[in-house]
């Protein structure tokens, strides 16, 4: 009876494709799995469920778009375009226009706001962030108010504050007069963001008032809102200038270099802008001024590819004719009036028949079309009139998507949908090649699952991810230096519309349009540092004990429920209206829909020296144990072991725990696959799996 022990140290791999189950010298396969479904791969070789997402907003309609719209390192906005509306809201569901408050996102320093600190305690303006520091001398308080003037008496307001960092207490107060908390205060911990709301106003002057008490860690604030929600909608909205699924579903759209406009190109509507004036914290959509535009351009037939590259802006792929591109006059992006000066716009053709579907510019201006990509130089180093070539790299051919800047890597998708290919510079060949990274993952995107548009999120962990046609997403970790990719599943309650990611403090937070059969879009947005594994969930906090709770847009779904870090049981929101009445009340209490993690293991496949491969041999594993990271314990094989612990008191939660977690399975079968599952709506992190298990000849 050969015995052997089975583990697996990593899963850096991902999902495997079935076409390479039986390759068991595949360096790879050891660090691979058959499914993983709602799991995360870290670098470090470990998978955590994937975080959920918060409900931000409901947006009208059934399809739309993201896009990101950053403005500082810790502020940024979403615009969401739909064949009626252009929405664009903040990071909890609101628009900056609409709020009371003067330089919320700390962008034009201390204006507006009064200081008040008594040394050594200091506060900074710095990137768009109000740093309070109290100092280490007890009392020293550092202090931040304004006063909201023309307030109506009466009105109900929501206070949005977010916490980029600091563990202090931040001491909130709204007040009808300076120096006075009489309409709310509240002490809070932790990073946020957070929303008050129901905020009464009594008096025309509100006053507004944030201090970081004495002895605490500096506090950092990014953002300060108030919003008069009895007066104001909460989102911000255009008429779209693109109607069809088809010119939404083509937009390629970039961040301007020098301003804070958001650039918008479809091949069935002209250029647009959307712009953000600091100043007066409003917003405008627009048609993009241009001057002498190519004859080649309108009536249904404008540029989609993008890119700025060597001072002007770079636009492509017109059906007219689509092997045509344009260069703007050098520091001025609208304007393409053609000329013999070095500084005039530029209009050149591809050296091979094919449509252009992006264009890039990083070391060099490159162009991907239907059936090849180019790069484009010049003979001068510098592109202008008359100095200007291009050449062909390679002949993989483009799905009309954006592509992908990741370190000095293009990463493009192949005209099926299926694959995502990387192009980069290789010196020793002074050409620039590409390779496909879905190589060991072919069939994740096979049942309508191809990709329409990539995203990257480059920190904690470096992520490709990719929208998909049947509405669910692929998540590659990716690491270019030393070629590590895996790619795993994130599957949801309902059909994923679009994705995007938006950059904060550093951070890739992945937002998501998701239509959850409730006649509107949901946009939900994940928290990475939270890591809530609960999908369109809603967040409540309050000083009291919260024993009922309304969530409108779950009515009538099963939810899961998290009260105080304890799990509740499932509830079922009362419809319409979402209501929800707990068993047990707590201070914070999370309600939403449940992701299901589920990992499948490989077949056993070993080789038993003077035996060979035990592929055809019956198998048991008689012991099984899972290396549990921070986490509360999985289903393993259908057996979940007890989270809860003898030593722990009742009524206290139990705690997160390191461990290994061993379960005896003494079923036999050809495969000795090992299923892991969280059904619950707690966080666990997988550091690897191993075991002992009997083979025998059948």
């Amino acid at each position: 009876m050969p015995r052997s022990n089975l583990i697996q140290t990593d899963f850096l791999a991902g999902e495997i494709s079935p076409r390479l189950e039986m390759q068991e010298n595949l360096e790879g396969r050891k660090h691979s799995v058959g499914l993983l479904q709602n799991w995360l791969i870290h670098l470090q070789g470990t998978v955590e469920t994937s975080p959920g997402w918060e409900r931000i907003v409901g947006v009208p309609g059934d399809y739309g778009r993201l896009f990101p719209f950053p403005l500082s390192v810790f502020t940024g906005f979403m615009a969401v375009i739909t064949p009626e509306k252009v929405f664009v809201t903040d990071p909890v569901g609101f628009i900056r226009e609409r709020s009371l408050v003067f330089n919320g996102d700390f962008e034009e320093g201390s204006t507006n706001w009064d200081v008040i600190t008594i040394p050594p305690a200091t506060i900074v303006f710095l990137a768009g962030v109000a740093y309070l520091n109290p100092g280490v001398i007890e009392g020293r308080d550092a202090t931040l108010q304004q006063v909201i003037g023309g307030t109506t008496i009466g009105n109900s307001h929501t206070l949005t504050i977010q916490i980029a960092d600091g563990e202090g207490p931040l001491l909130v107060e709204v007040g009808s007069a300076e120096g006075l908390s009489d309409i709310y205060s509240a002490t809070l911990t932790g990073e946020g963001p957070f929303v008050i709301p129901d905020i009464v106003a009594t008096a025309t002057d509100t006053w507004l008032r944030f201090t970081a008490e004495g002895e605490t860690p500096p506090k950092a604030i990014s953002d300060i809102q108030f919003y008069d929600v009895t007066a104001s909608p909460g989102i911000i909205e255009f008429d779209s200038p693109w109607a069809t699924r088809t010119s939404i579903s083509f937009i390629q759209a970039l961040m301007s270099p020098n301003e804070l406009s958001l650039y918008i190109t479809s091949p069935e509507v002209p250029p647009y802008k959307l712009d953000y004036n600091e100043a007066t914290s409003t917003w405008d959509l627009s048609a993009i001024p241009l001057v002498s535009p190519p004859d080649e351009w309108g009536s249904g037939s404008w540029p989609v590819a993008i890119t700025f590259f060597g001072g002007r802006m770079w636009l492509g792929g017109a059906s007219d004719d689509a092997e045509l591109f344009w260069g703007s006059k050098s520091g001025s992006y609208f304007d393409f009036t053609l000329g013999e000066l070095a500084d005039d716009a530029i209009e050149q053709r591809l050296d091979r028949r094919g449509a252009i579907r992006w264009m890039t510019g990083g070391q060099t201006l490159l162009i991907g079309t239907e059936n090849a990509e180019h790069i484009v130089s010049s003979e001068g180093g510098v592109i202008i009139p008359g100095d200007i070539y291009s050449k062909v790299q390679s002949t993989n051919g483009s799905w009309p998507a954006q592509p992908l800047e990741i370190g000095n890597e293009v990463l493009y998708v192949s005209p099926d949908g299926r694959k995502i290919r990387s192009i980069e510079y290789e010196w020793t060949k002074d050409a620039w090649r590409s390779k496909d990274l879905t190589y060991a993952s072919e069939h994740i995107t096979k049942g309508g699952n191809s990709f329409t548009h990539l995203h990257h999120s480059a920190n904690p962990d470096s992520l490709i991810i990719g929208s998909t046609l049947s509405g669910n997403a692929v998540i590659g970790t990716y690491e270019a230096y030393s070629q590590t990719i895996g790619f795993s599943r994130r599957v949801t309650q309902g059909s994923i519309i679009s994705l995007a990611v938006l950059q904060f403090s550093g951070t890739g937070e992945l937002w998501a349009l998701v239509d959850r059969g409730a006649g509107s879009l949901s946009l939900e947005k994940e928290y990475r540092e939270q890591n809530v594994k609960l999908d369109s969930h809603s967040h409540f906090r309050s000083e009291t004990p919260i024993s009922e709770v309304s969530i409108p847009h779950l009515a009538g779904k099963t939810c899961q429920v998290l009260v105080d870090g304890a799990v509740h049981p499932d509830v079922i929101p009362s419809v319409p209206d979402g209501d929800v009445t707990l068993e047990f009340s707590g201070y914070e209490v999370i309600v939403g829909l449940a992701v299901y993690s589920i990992i499948e293991t490989l077949p056993v496949a070993d080789e038993l020296p003077g035996v060979g491969t035990t592929r055809s041999m019956k198998k048991r594993m008689f012991e099984v144990w899972v290396r549990i990271l921070d986490s509360w314990r999985p289903k393993i094989n259908g057996q979940r072991t007890p989270n809860r612990r003898v030593p722990t008191p009742m009524g206290e939660v139990e705690s997160a725990r390191t461990e290994s977690v061993r379960i005896s399975n003494t079923g036999w079968d050809l495969e000795a696959k090992i299923r892991i599952e969280q059904d619950l709506p707690l966080r666990t992190e997988l550091a690897g799996i191993f075991g002992r298990i009997d083979q025998e000849e059948v």
